[in-house]
């Protein structure tokens, strides 16, 4: 393992009810390098192990073979703080909107901060800084009962409330499932300025190829509880063949662009949204007119 990793999976496996007749290998051998300031992210069918590896980050699983290394430090190892290792590790899970409670949005966000010690204008100046991350209006949803807002700004502020605990990473499981259309563009939007801001590493599990192409730099898929590719988003795309036996596939702009070179153009493979895609076709049109 490099000593540059951050979070580090080192030939970890997991069996649910082992020894039962139900014995399932959910994680096989898996060793894995996430290093800080990346946006991973993890793709893989239902079953997959997706979100059991994910469990394994922040010591919500405890391997049965291998080891979760954060810092270089065994996260199970005996002088490790685990609730230390959850706040540098911060998991937003699928519907997190479920897990708010408070009578307001800024009891819910200040939550976090406020058991970890903080107070007063601090613990203000983070609750505060967090909506603003998020867009969301202080003036107008502070005061507002979190179960009156919309599925979408409800999963914000659950998103909120572990961004004002600093974490150094950040997990989103299906960050946008069971999202409207807009409410997934609004938050998908956010999640790179507000990792580039706060210099934090995020790790976004997604079943979306399409989402993946607006967040990621780094894609991992995972299939059977092992890892079956490992890449850059063009380097992921491009193993089509890969990606169709495993019932993925390309979005619609990534395959247009697949389809254009093995027709003979001379176009990008790395252009998967409209303004790039669009760039492309229109630089492809004025080349054609110059010849």
């Amino acid at each position: 393992m490099s000593d540059t990793a951050l979070l580090s999976l080192d030939h970890v496996c997991y069996v649910y009810m082992e020894g039962t007749p139900f014995d399932t290998k959910a994680l096989d051998d898996v060793s894995l390098e996430i290093r800080k300031g990346e946006v991973v992210c993890l793709i893989g069918s239902t079953g997959s192990g997706k979100t059991t590896l994910i469990q394994h980050f922040n010591g919500l699983l405890k391997p049965k073979a291998g080891k979760v290394l954060l810092n270089g430090d065994d996260i199970h190892g005996r002088s490790v703080d685990l609730r230390k290792v959850r706040r540098t590790v911060g998991l937003l899970f699928q519907y997190p909107e479920h897990q708010l409670f408070e009578e307001t949005v800024y009891l819910d966000i200040a939550f976090g901060p406020k058991n970890a010690g903080l107070a007063g204008e601090e613990l203000d100046e983070r609750v505060r800084e967090s909506m603003a991350l998020l867009g969301i209006s202080f003036e107008k949803f502070a005061h507002r009962s979190p179960f009156s807002l919309s599925g979408g700004e409800m999963r914000q502020v659950a998103l909120a409330g572990i961004l004002a605990m600093r974490p150094e990473i950040l997990i989103l499981d299906e960050p946008t499932s069971g999202l409207d259309p807009e409410s997934r563009r609004s938050l998908l939007r956010r999640i790179r300025p507000f990792q580039e801001t706060m210099g934090i590493t995020v790790i976004m599990v997604s079943h979306s190829m399409q989402e993946l192409v607006q967040v990621a730099q780094r894609v991992v898929v995972i299939h059977k509880g092992r890892i079956a590719a490992d890449g850059t988003v063009k380097e992921i795309f491009e193993r089509t063949e890969l990606l169709q036996s495993l019932g993925f596939e390309l979005p619609p702009l990534a395959r247009l662009m697949a389809d254009l070179k093995e027709a003979g153009f001379s176009n990008r493979t790395d252009a998967f949204t409209l303004p790039a895609v669009r760039d492309e076709i229109l630089r492809l049109f004025r080349a054609s007119k110059n010849h």
